[in-house]
Formats: C-alpha cells, sequence, structure tokens
C-alpha cells in the first residue's frame, strides 16, 4: 500500500532526528550544540534552528543539531546562540534563512529518497 504525504513526512522526521542526534555521538552520548552539555543521545531533540513549518530547510543538515530539551523546548532553541554557533561552524545562515523563504512541496518519491538517505547515513554511523 502506498503511503500517504502525511505518513512519509513523519517517518522522515523520525529517521532524520535520529541521524542529527546520533551525527557526532560517541558511545551513544552526544552534546547539545547549545548549551554544550553532554546527554544521552535518547535524550535529546532534533533541534531546528529555523523552524520546522518551513519545509525546504525542515530535513536540512545545516539547520538541525542536537540539542537538549532544556534548550530547545523550554529555551524556545536559544536562537541567538544557535546562530552565532552556526556561523562559527561556518554554515551560511543568510542562506538559509532565504532558502526558508522560498516554498517547496517534496514529491512523494522525494521524500522517500530522504528517507532512504538519510537511513543510510545513520547506519553509516552507527
Amino acid at each position: 500500500m502506498k503511503k500517504s504525504r502525511s505518513q512519509l513526512e513523519k517517518e522522515l522526521d523520525k529517521v532524520f532526528s535520529k541521524y542529527i542526534r546520533n551525527r557526532g555521538a560517541v558511545d551513544g552520548w552526544n552534546r547539545c550544540f547549545t548549551c554544550n552539555h553532554p546527554f544521552r543521545v535518547e535524550d535529546l531533540d532534533c533541534g531546528h534552528f529555523l523552524s520546522r513549518r518551513h519545509h525546504s530547510i525542515r530535513w536540512n543538515e545545516q539547520n538541525a543539531f542536537p540539542q537538549c530539551r532544556e534548550c530547545n523546548r523550554i529555551f524556545d532553541g536559544r536562537a541567538d546562540v544557535y546562530e552565532f554557533y552556526l556561523r562559527d561552524f561556518g554554515v551560511d545562515v543568510d542562506e538559509l534563512k532565504r532558502l526558508a523563504r522560498k516554498p517547496e512541496k517534496f514529491s512523494l518519491s522525494e521524500l522517500e529518497e530522504m528517507i532512504n538517505h538519510f537511513k543510510s547515513k545513520t547506519n553509516e554511523n552507527s
């Protein structure tokens, strides 16, 4: 049975989140991008610099890094600190902001391709 757009997006969110939280992890531990405290991977969120509502960058690796729940949820992502570290990391924040304004509706096959892409990248890092 063919999956709906919402099913594919939900699956992609899950796979992307797992990849981001595990990217750079050592022995199941990673650091919050904004406060730099260590956490178990399963205790981290996939924190987005620019909101997930911007589909054009929702699954962009430069827009998402591991964040502790306090930074991501309680302090609403700590955007000022996030932006500082992104720039320090060499990310073109202005380009991300430009891309966020671009309307994007990925096809079902593009969503499936991204699911497979991030699944394979997660397996490479395991």
